[in-house]
């Protein structure tokens, strides 16, 4: 008898000017969108959006998204996370890099897919065969 494959767990990251988050239905069409990306693969079920305000001067630190994002990772509810671009995730290429390696050195690793550049981080690899 062949064993079921798990679910993929997929959370996504994004970040919504103030000019977003006062109209309706942005939230909601985000979601949608991801929920059908990872419709579109087998085996995958969309979890949460995380989301933080988009603004230039803040570092990875003052994003309670992103840190939410990053211990709901930790804590294993997470196996991969869909980003629209690099620039995305954080501003500063060095607080990129220590989300990347963060999510990399966790058991499992969490693979981060990032749409624009199509790029993909670290993570199982079972998972990335599935696109």
């Amino acid at each position: 008898m062949e064993s079921e494959k798990q679910v993929v767990r997929a959370a996504a990251y994004v970040r919504l000017s103030a000019r977003e988050l006062t109209q309706d239905n942005t939230f909601a069409l985000t979601c949608f969108r991801y929920d059908d990306y990872a419709k579109q693969h087998l085996g995958w079920k969309f979890g949460t959006l995380y989301w933080d305000e988009d603004c230039k001067n803040k570092n990875e630190k003052n994003l309670p998204g992103l840190s939410a994002l990053i211990s709901d990772c930790k804590a294993g509810k997470v196996d991969v996370v869909l980003v629209k671009s690099i620039s995305y995730l954080t501003r500063e290429f060095n607080d990129a890099i220590s989300v990347i390696e963060t999510l990399q050195n966790l058991n499992p690793p969490v693979a981060i897919l990032f749409e624009n550049e199509q790029v993909q981080t670290g993570g199982n690899e079972d998972i990335l065969l599935n696109r």
